[in-house]
């Protein structure tokens, strides 16, 4: 039995685009290099989060509508979570999906973060001026 090897090679390409060579000189700033590789950390989070809802739903034979239903969701906003390249989903909508599907949201120490306890003052500050409005995936802030 023969096996076929595809050969990868791979060249390091300098910035081919304006857009490209703009983010290559603004990377050079180390404290936009670091900003630029935590907000990146935080979306592969979301992204991490929304492949594990997929992967349940499908895991289940469930089909989006049904998700959509049982999570008391409009349909086009689970539609829009899986299919989107941007997503951005609240806390709200994925504890949601997520009960829907029988999971449990949890949250786990990073290995490059530092550990910050939440003083239960600031609990109660963010519990007071953070109101759930009627539409999902979005909150309004009152002071």
């Amino acid at each position: 039995m023969a096996v076929a090897y595809l050969k990868c090679y791979t060249t390091l390409m300098g910035p081919r685009t304006a857009a490209e060579k703009h983010l290559e000189r603004q990377l050079s700033d180390p404290s936009y290099a670091a900003a630029y590789e935590r907000a990146s950390r935080r979306i592969a989070m979301f992204d991490d989060v929304v492949r594990s809802l997929e992967a349940r739903r499908e895991e289940l034979g469930m089909t989006k509508a049904e998700l959509a239903r049982r999570a008391d969701m409009p349909p086009a906003v689970i539609r829009r979570l899986f299919s989107q390249q941007h997503k951005n989903p609240t806390l709200t909508s994925l504890a949601a999906i997520a009960d829907a599907l029988e999971l449990k949201i949890c949250l786990a120490p990073g290995d490059s973060s530092p550990q910050l306890p939440i003083s239960a003052a600031a609990q109660k500050h963010a519990a007071s001026t953070s109101v759930p409005s009627r539409a999902y995936g979005t909150r309004r802030r009152t002071a």
